[in-house]
């Protein structure tokens, strides 16, 4: 059995971190990862090594205090003593690991010393948490982010509030748990029956419930692939330009389709996939606990955007089948479309270079006469992949019917 170490301090776990262990796991039976951590760092190292085995489960998460001076020979002998034997493989991003491997009598791997990959790293985190927060892993933001919390006495306006702050800062918001409690409490009773009763036990459930409610939302704050697609969403004025063509479909009376993107956690088991496949599955993105039930889907990464549901939840708007990946080819909209007698569309929505781009792809195939509203869509700038909306913006041109800035598609919507 090939056994793989790693040693930092994880000050705090970050992306780059993720692909230094993801990379070494790959290589070997068993990785161990040392989580060296000192008294005066202020992000205690329990909850370092409780965030490494969240991140990484496959992994063995260990935590030494950190009393050694920096220097390679005492830490090479410590990392015997404390394992019972060399490792076969040290990965490291540094400059310090070639030595420390060798005085152990292992072999050294070096993983992205440059940060190319991720540019990213625990000093530069530490000094603005919330510049990174696209480098921190969900776990890891929730901690960081900051929160508001609203208090006053029933019908003083905290749920607008709420609402319009978080509009106000592109985020998400938590309603009032207790407010549910108490509507579930009186369903089904009159005005002439008495009043229900409380018990002391029902408030400790109520809080409990709502700081979980809130330890979950703080997780996806600001939207975890905020940091890779904020920059496209500001420069196009997608939510805007999103909610005139709702708008406008309404008024003028077109049938208005929903092609969701969900996960579950039966789809946590999946073996294989691409870059952001991963990523979508490792941060919980779009992510629903049961298919069956809407349990925690309000203000989750997988609800609606507030001020889009007025359109959506019209009951008229249809809103289909989830689909799996990027494409409609695992639910019914094209079923759906095909019933309504329907074969001119109109897309637009997010990403533009993965969903949108693959339901153009798809439904031109199908026979469909599409037409992708630009402006009404963003995408990802990855540091080395580049810059997704531009791709789309280019494979659209080569591939759909008409390519519409949201005035030119409002206007044709309105004649």
């Amino acid at each position: 059995m090939t056994l793989g170490f790693i040693v930092g301090k994880f000050y705090p776990p970050h992306r780059g971190h993720k692909h230094l262990i993801e990379s070494a796991r790959r290589q070997v039976d068993h990785l161990i990862v040392m989580i060296a951590a000192h008294p005066e760092q202020t992000i205690p190292g329990e909850l370092r090594k409780a965030w490494l085995e969240e991140i990484h489960p496959d992994c063995e998460i260990r935590l030494v205090p950190d009393e050694l001076e920096n220097d390679s020979r005492q830490w090479a002998d410590f990392t015997i003593r404390y394992l019972g034997r060399a490792p076969d493989v040290v990965f490291t991003s540094e400059d310090y690991g070639p030595v420390y491997a060798e005085l152990m009598g292992s072999r050294h791997v070096m993983i992205d010393r440059d940060r190319t990959a991720f540019p990213v790293s625990g000093t530069l985190i530490r000094e603005g948490p919330l510049n990174h927060l696209d480098m921190l892993e969900p776990c890891v933001r929730a901690y960081f982010v900051r929160r508001i919390v609203l208090i006053g006495a029933e019908s003083t306006g905290k749920t607008t509030l709420a609402q319009q702050l978080a509009e106000q800062f592109d985020t998400i918001w938590v309603p009032e748990y207790g407010r549910e409690h108490w509507e579930r409490k009186l369903a089904g009773r009159t005005l002439s029956d008495p009043p229900p009763s409380w018990s002391h036990d029902e408030f400790v459930d109520i809080a409990e419930e709502q700081q979980r409610r809130e330890n979950l939302a703080a997780r996806t704050a600001k939207g975890v692939s905020w940091g890779l697609v904020g920059a496209s969403v500001r420069e196009n004025n997608t939510v805007e330009h999103l909610d005139r063509l709702f708008a406008t479909a309404k008024d003028r009376k077109f049938p208005v389709f929903i092609s969701p993107h969900y996960l579950f956690p039966f789809d946590q088991a999946w073996q294989f996939g691409g870059l952001v496949e991963h990523s979508m599955l490792d941060e919980r993105e779009f992510f629903r606990p049961d298919p069956l039930s809407v349990d925690g889907f309000a203000n989750s990464g997988a609800d609606w955007l507030d001020r889009f549901k007025p359109y959506i939840e019209d009951g008229e708007t249809i809103v289909v089948s989830p689909h799996k990946v990027w494409g409609p080819q695992t639910n019914d909209l094209v079923l759906q479309l095909r019933k309504l007698r329907i074969n001119k569309v109109i897309l637009a929505g997010m990403l533009a270079n993965l969903c949108v781009e693959s339901h153009l792809r798809e439904l031109l195939e199908q026979g469909f006469e599409i037409a992708v509203v630009k402006d009404a869509t963003a995408g990802p700038r990855h540091p080395t992949i580049g810059d997704g909306y531009q791709a789309a913006v280019t494979n659209y041109g080569f591939l759909a019917n008409d390519v519409l800035t949201t005035d030119h598609a409002v206007k044709l919507m309105g004649n």
